[in-house]
């Protein structure tokens, strides 16, 4: 400790002298800082932290309590003898290459289907792990069970979605691995012959199914060597454990450890959520895409047993474990279970009157009366639990409940909860102590909704029955974010005063640039801004989930017109004598959790995404997952990769500004995961990256395969170079004269598809969005935005005199914008002709009336004209008509507006809305409808 501490006393000269006055929160940023790459053992630089914090703490009561005698976070090491596996994997991929050239896959001869099956089986691990970096068994497993399904196909995308089960959680994960045309032409050959391999037994639990197919890939990968040695290759790869090292080990040299960890399976991470996926890079998602897949079982344990349980002797396991407390109630329980067992429910008693707080729900009194439940009260299977079992979860899982949660459950945000919990699961030392752990928070969380009313539902792996990886996987794109300023400023959401629209864009831009939660926003003060940073701190309104909450906000990090705009909005509300950015007055709990802000930001979300269960905390799972993308994909050469998509090199510039801020200013010499993590206020880089990065497929994708096709390699080993076209040509089967197209990766996953249509799904393009996302934008989107007109134009500046139907609420504004970009995409074109075809319009609207009456003649000029200007647009046809003497109307479709011979019609443009909206609904969406044609004609266009 004395180390670290000489280490930071020239930044703080009173660190040892007068450590009171420097106080308890700059002594451990610098001693942390100090810390970052230390050359001392890791369990006694954790353990030097861990008691220098305690001895802080009662110096400096308000000294940050963090949780730093854990596991470290996961970053795969460079081995001694990394030269020779670089070597090895080198020499194996020369040898992959002949057995491709030599055999002709796409040709091979089925005369031993079993044989045929273990093969191509091999040949399908083979290129998982050398060219798309799947260096985890577990997930080469998992693509062997799911051969029956199809990759998905789009464009230059090709991919397959896996569901992986995890043993740290006994849940799943999903992971997304992308295919190059060789890999998905590898994937279909060996789907062909797959029920030639031995399955799971039926109705087995998921661990059987997972071991077997883990079995599997070592055998068909050892049968796959045995192949390359008939080739006389040289084969320094052992077996599949080998060369997943050997990639690993790669991609730890070449790109950055973060990536090797994730590709080794040492991160537990989800991709981003399939509908995103197809969103984001403008496809349709395939019908039987979701159709298809398997749950994969996961038992839910209902019992907390730690039978088993090792005892932790070392003094770093017992500050992990939280033992060596020497004040709280961790330090208090253990005094209390010193005594015998029968008095323990006595001195139990005396701790839960102590922690008892009037008018507070306090955490120390629930964790101690949960130990009390399980020593009194709980049986498993009919037992008590054992005093070893005891004191392990008092040591370990009271300890981090203690330092997770808030120092009250009273009025707790679900969102806090739910991190809460998150933090602990990630907070394990081992796979098996990760299930004690998830199982004794199960248990503690039943126990708590057994005695709090309308406790937080919260949504974590293992917590419901299959056990599915069920943190949120959806993220919003930098050109979706644009989209929603756009909404916010251009009229189209409806705001009940010019306070909640610039409150809108306020939290818009501050949630989703910073990842800041939805109660540290909205409870903000304007104190807690001050020059370029912004203070996350608690104030009488609202508490923060921990002191790792606690922290500063860049804005320098903004973009320039964001960080103008933020400023002027403090400053309006400073000067108004606001003492909150989103309240007159101080607000209790139900005012954070009800503002009106969060229906419009749903509303946006709802908008930009069309993904109905989008939720503001999203943004913060976008902050996340865009910025590590954007970070990690600049050295990556993700902006000159041919599968980079718009919205992904968009993320490099923004990432780029948020780590100046961070890394240099904020946090100097802290690593760019870490540095993240701080941002959002964790407590440790793993839940960053296990619950709020959702891109490491993409990451892993491009680092990979970065050097095809001619492109630039990753890092400062070269990939050797290969033979694309040969080998495309080898594994279709085709005569080594045929000529391929290999500079086009569409084109290339065409021809892969092509052998076997019915292998893949093919996914067809989506309707252009306004996102961004596609590539090949229309003329109309990419018109200049002053030729075309907007509600805000039909808003402002009215002296017509024309209110009759004007936009209050949000569902007319939505019909006056549905009906503006119909008219707006023809007023580009002709506009002229739309002039004209309004005139017609409005010579026959009926006086309070939405109808316009015509004579045949004109009504059928008039359904020519609509048909060549707007052919998308519905008009509903009344036809009238004297027969006997009375007037008779009858509706009639636009066909028959030729063969009618008498009488006159009348028209109305429909907006699609109308045919499900009824009665005063609809009769006020149409006068919006008339509003908006009557407003158009009186501005220039």
């Amino acid at each position: 400790m004395l180390q670290l501490l000489n280490k930071c006393r020239k930044r703080l000269p009173t660190i040892l002298i007068d450590p009171e006055s420097a106080g308890g929160k700059r002594v451990m940023d610098a001693v942390i800082s100090a810390s970052l790459n230390p050359k001392i053992d890791p369990h006694l630089r954790l353990a030097a932290l861990t008691l220098l914090q305690k001895r802080m703490s009662v110096i400096d009561p308000t000294t940050p309590k963090r949780l730093f005698a854990t596991q470290q976070e996961p970053r795969f090491a460079i081995s001694p003898k990394f030269g020779l596996d670089l070597e090895a994997l080198h020499a194996f991929e020369v040898a992959l290459e002949k057995y491709i050239l030599s055999t002709l896959p796409g040709r091979a001869d089925a005369d031993d289907p079993p044989a045929l099956a273990q093969t191509r089986a091999g040949l399908l691990i083979a290129l998982l792990i050398t060219r798309m970096g799947q260096a985890s068994v577990r997930v080469l497993a998992a693509a062997l069970r799911d051969l029956h399904r199809k990759p998905s196909v789009a464009g230059h995308w090709a991919w397959i979605d896996v569901q992986v089960s995890t043993g740290s959680y006994a849940s799943t994960e999903t992971r997304r691995i992308h295919l190059d045309p060789n890999t998905l032409i590898a994937w279909i050959l060996a789907a062909e012959v797959r029920e030639h391999m031995p399955t799971a037994p039926l109705a087995a639990r998921s661990n059987v199914v997972g071991k077997h197919y883990r079995k599997q890939a070592k055998e068909f990968f050892a049968a796959f060597l045995s192949q390359l040695g008939t080739l006389n290759c040289k084969r320094p790869i052992r077996n599949l454990d080998d060369l997943c090292r050997c990639q690993a080990q790669r991609l730890c040299v070449t790109t950055m450890p973060v990536i090797a960890s994730y590709a080794s399976g040492s991160i537990v991470s989800s991709s981003i959520e399939t509908s995103t996926w197809h969103r984001t890079i403008g496809y349709e998602e395939a019908v039987d895409a979701a159709g298809n897949e398997e749950a994969i079982a996961s038992s839910v344990l209902k019992d907390v047993s730690a039978k088993g349980v090792q005892a932790e002797n070392s003094y770093a396991e017992q500050l992990a474990a939280g033992d060596l407390e020497s004040e709280g109630p961790v330090a208090e329980l253990r005094e209390a279970m010193r005594l015998p067992r029968a008095q323990w429910g006595q001195a139990f008693d005396q701790l839960i009157t102590k922690y008892e707080v009037s008018g507070k729900i306090a955490t120390s009194a629930y964790v101690v009366s949960w130990m009390q439940y399980l020593t009194t009260q709980y049986r498993y299977k009919g037992k008590p639990l054992t005093d070893g079992t005891l004191r392990y979860y008092r040591g370990l899982i009271s300890n981090r409940l203690l330092s997770c949660l808030p120092e009250s459950l009273e009025n707790l945000d679900a969102e806090d909860l739910q991190e809460a919990y998150e933090d602990l699961l990630s907070d394990r030392r081992s796979p098996q102590q990760g299930v004690r752990m998830r199982i004794a928070l199960l248990a503690f969380d039943r126990f708590l909704r057994s005695r709090i009313p309308n406790f937080p539902q919260v949504h974590v792996p293992g917590f419901e029955a299959p056990g599915a990886y069920s943190i949120s996987a959806r993220i919003i794109t930098p050109a979706e974010y644009e989209e929603g300023l756009r909404l916010i400023d251009s009229g189209r959401i409806v705001f009940a005063s010019d306070r909640l629209r610039d409150q809108t864009r306020g939290f818009w831009i501050l949630a989703y640039r910073f990842g800041l939660r939805r109660s540290e926003l909205i409870g903000v003060r304007v104190s807690d801004f001050s020059g370029d940073v912004m203070r996350v701190r608690r104030n009488r309104a609202r508490s923060l989930k921990t002191s790792n909450a606690t922290r500063l906000i860049p804005l320098l990090a903004l973009s320039r017109d964001e960080y103008r705009w933020i400023q002027a909005w403090v400053e309006g509300a400073r000067a108004s004598g606001s003492e909150y950015l989103f309240f007159d007055q101080e607000p209790d709990y139900s005012a954070l959790a009800s503002h009106p802000v969060i229906a419009k930001i749903n509303l946006i979300l709802l908008k930009v995404t069309g993904d109905p269960r989008a939720h503001p905390h999203n943004l913060r799972h976008s902050t996340g997952s865009n910025n590590i993308l954007g970070m990690l994909g600049d050295d990556l050469g993700l902006a000159e990769h041919p599968c980079a998509e718009p919205w992904m090199i968009e993320c490099i510039g923004a990432a780029k500004r948020l780590e100046g801020q961070i890394s240099g200013a904020l946090h100097a010499r802290a690593a760019r995961g870490a540095a993240l993590s701080m941002l959002l206020g964790h407590g440790t880089e793993m839940v960053t990256y296990e619950h709020y990065i959702h891109t490491f497929d993409l990451l892993l994708f491009f680092a990979s395969w970065s050097g095809r096709y001619g492109r630039r390699s990753s890092g400062a080993v070269e990939y050797p170079r290969r033979k694309e076209a040969a080998q495309i040509r080898a594994m279709l089967g085709l005569a080594s004269t045929t000529r391929l197209q290999t500079s086009d990766l569409g084109v290339l996953m065409q021809i892969a598809s092509s052998i076997r249509p019915g292998g893949v799904s093919l996914l067809e393009k989506s309707k252009p969005r306004s996102s961004g996302s596609e590539k090949d934008d229309s003329a109309v989107e990419k018109a200049p935005q002053e030729q075309m007109i907007s509600l805000g134009d039909l808003l402002n500046g009215d002296t017509s005199g024309v209110t009759e139907g004007r936009p209050l609420l949000q569902a007319e504004t939505d019909a006056a914008w549905s009906l503006i970009e119909h008219l707006g995409r023809a007023i580009h074109s002709d506009r002229e002709g739309v002039r004209n075809w309004l005139n017609i319009w409005r010579a026959g609207l009926l006086k309070g009336y939405d109808w316009s009456s015509m004579r045949l003649p004109v009504a059928r000029e008039f359904l020519a004209m609509t048909n060549a200007l707007l052919p998308e647009l519905q008009l509903e046809w009344l036809h009238v008509r004297k027969v006997g003497g009375k007037i008779k109307k009858q509706r009639v479709e636009s066909a028959a507006i030729e063969g009618l011979n008498q009488g006159s019609v009348r028209v109305r443009v429909m907006e699609p809305r109308l045919q499900q909206a009824v009665g005063s609904k609809r009769s006020r969406l149409q006068s919006v409808v008339t509003w908006c044609l009557l407003r158009i004609l009186t501005i220039s266009f």
